[in-house]
């Protein structure tokens, strides 16, 4: 059996590699760079929402979803609310807007591009409000929300004597008393192309990174006192969102690829180590954010269907000619919006979902208002914001 698909996929490889070429601008990967199928894959058994017991999962609050600033902005990953009501929002492009948020237009504010920004968050620090992005093609940047002045932050890491570069900076959370920011590099060596509709396309550095069977990303933590950019975790399948305990005893990562969270032991006896926080989600996890009672929330940009298994599972060869083909045509993945309440400990408290996604789908970005309990979702793929009110 393997031997005749191999012989396929060598027939096939050259016509398509072809056409790729024609439609692409970035490297696709070689036989070699795909890896053999990895057991975690193998072992995958996602759950349903229904599986989580009775009275978990909401499908009424989510209806009641608002969208804001519609056709207004392009692709904003993420959201942050300050303190005093305005939204700061990023596009796919880079471009800044500052806005009310009972307005229906954005105000460009400032560009921290080029690049495709993901994750961000604004922190306090020297005396400077600073809002700290995750750009994708650059490493985590720092534009000062006064003099509008932006840097770059870090954009590489020491790993055994080497100077590794950041290639898909995604998403932040930050302890701002002791100055250290949180942050995830989801792969290594695929970093977003620009596309034929001018932006960095992230989802296509996603979906190779996937089918290259290899984990590569890293959780990684940069010092705003002394500039030390370090390697907290490495080795994860496409690490995504990440968010900071209430205790700030440990912070939580995800692992898109795997349908899984991290944790990593920030201090006690387990201090330097990490676990499995909850395995088998329901849905490809992205951003996650923190409530003030502790509790965490989880963005799932959507359910695993037999294909996407099946893909993910196939053999090696199978998945070196998808990875020349995925890029021209992916099949969208069957509408759902989704987000997990998780408590401190990894138990699943509440669902809240559009099963069809007939409100809302494709959540990426979280971010929580204490000040209104209200949670703010960003859209990767979509033309808005939303908001939900929780109860």
């Amino acid at each position: 059996m393997n031997k005749w698909v191999l012989i396929i996929t060598s027939l096939l490889a050259v016509p398509i590699k072809l056409l790729s070429a024609v439609y692409l601008k970035q490297p696709l990967p070689s036989n070699q760079s795909v890896a053999k199928t990895h057991e975690t894959i193998l072992n995958l058994r996602p759950k349903t929402f229904d599986s989580y017991g009775s009275g978990v999962v909401d499908e009424e609050v989510m209806k009641g979803s608002m969208k804001l600033f519609q056709g207004a902005i392009k692709g904003p990953e993420s959201v942050h609310v300050l303190r005093n009501g305005s939204a700061i929002v990023l596009d796919r492009y880079g471009h800044v807007y500052v806005s009310e948020l009972d307005s229906s237009e954005l105000k460009m504010f400032s560009y921290i591009g080029p690049g495709r920004p993901l994750g961000y968050t604004v922190v306090s620090h020297g005396g400077k409000s600073l809002l700290v992005v995750c750009n994708s093609l650059v490493g985590v940047e720092a534009l000062d929300l006064e003099s509008r002045e932006l840097v770059i932050l870090t954009s590489s890491v020491q790993e055994f004597g080497n100077v590794v570069p950041i290639t898909y900076a995604n998403d932040i959370d930050v302890d701002e008393e002791e100055g250290i920011l949180y942050f995830s590099d989801s792969t290594t060596g695929i970093p977003p192309g620009l596309n034929r509709m001018n932006f960095y396309d992230t989802m296509k550095s996603y979906v190779l990174s996937s089918l290259s069977g290899k984990p590569t990303g890293k959780l990684l933590s940069y010092n705003l006192n002394t500039g030390v950019t370090e390697i907290l975790m490495k080795d994860l399948f496409f690490a995504n969102g990440v968010a900071l305990s209430l205790e700030k005893d440990f912070v939580l990562v995800a692992e898109t690829s795997f349908l899984r969270i991290q944790k990593y032991h920030l201090v006690g006896p387990k201090a330097g180590t990490s676990e499995v926080f909850i395995e088998n989600l329901p849905g490809y996890p992205d951003g996650i954010t923190r409530g003030p009672d502790g509790n965490f929330y989880v963005a799932l940009l959507f359910c695993p269907t037999k294909r996407h298994l099946l893909m993910a599972k196939a053999p090696q060869s199978v998945r070196w000619l998808l990875s020349w083909v995925a890029p021209i045509y992916t099949p969208l993945p069957p509408k759902v919006g989704a987000v997990m309440k998780i408590s401190p400990v990894g138990k699943v408290l509440r669902i809240y979902v559009d099963r069809e996604g007939h409100t809302l789908y494709g959540i990426s970005g979280l971010f929580f208002s204490k000040e209104t309990n209200k949670l703010y979702m960003g859209h990767l793929s979509h033309d808005f914001i939303s908001v939900m009110q929780l109860p």
